[in-house]
């Protein structure tokens, strides 16, 4: 599978509102396509909508690492952009 295919997979997942699997297809596209900048700003975004998803008894520490693990996708996205 290529990022393309990658990024339409987890586009559909998204507008489906299926957060679940839009996670799980982005990071496996970003393990196989790190470079990708299509992949990983998509993938920052499931992260961050994976956060929200989060609930029980350790919910805020969840919550907490899907944020920052979003942020650190994001900034490689901004790293990127900016070369």
């Amino acid at each position: 599978v290529d990022a393309k295919q990658f990024a339409a997979q987890a586009d559909a997942h998204h507008n489906a509102d299926r957060v679940a699997e839009s996670y799980k297809v982005t990071s496996q596209a970003a393990a196989e396509c790190p470079d990708d900048i299509e992949v990983l700003w998509r993938f920052g975004r499931a992260q961050y909508l994976m956060s929200k998803e989060q609930t029980g008894d350790n919910q805020k520490k969840e919550k907490e690492a899907f944020v920052r693990a979003a942020v650190a996708t994001l900034n490689k996205c901004l790293a990127m952009d900016s070369e």
